[in-house]
Order: structure tokens, then C-alpha cells, then sequence
């Protein structure tokens, strides 16, 4: 069985983290329980919305593993 990532874009400090100290955007792949997790969805639910364009398409790492 093959599991998706998706590129989630991330904010994280840019140096010392202070009440105001600027965050960049760092983009990473994210595996299928990742997103499930963070969006509350299921697998079927990504899916759809993959098909429907509204999340980033799966991303072959190797010839088992997707991200």
C-alpha cells in the first residue's frame, strides 16, 4: 500500500523566537497520517479532494515509498 504527503508550507522561527521576531515559510513533505491528523480528514476525503485539485498531488520518493 502506498502512503501521500503532501508539501504543507510550515512557519518557524528565523532566529531567536521573540513575541515579534519575523517567521519564514519552510515547505516539507508531509506523509498521509500527517495530513489526516492535522486536517481531521480520512483517507478518502484526501483523495477526493486531490482529485478535485484543492490538495497537492502525491510525490514518488522511491520506487515504495510515496510522499
Amino acid at each position: 500500500m502506498q502512503t501521500s504527503i503532501a508539501i504543507h508550507p510550515v512557519l518557524q522561527p528565523s532566529g531567536p523566537v521573540s513575541a515579534a521576531a519575523p517567521q519564514q515559510r519552510v515547505e516539507r513533505l508531509l506523509r498521509l497520517q500527517d495530513v489526516r491528523l492535522m486536517t481531521g480528514l480520512g483517507k478518502s476525503s484526501i483523495y477526493a479532494a486531490i482529485q478535485a485539485g484543492k490538495f497537492p498531488s502525491p510525490v514518488n520518493l522511491t520506487h515504495h515509498a510515496v510522499a
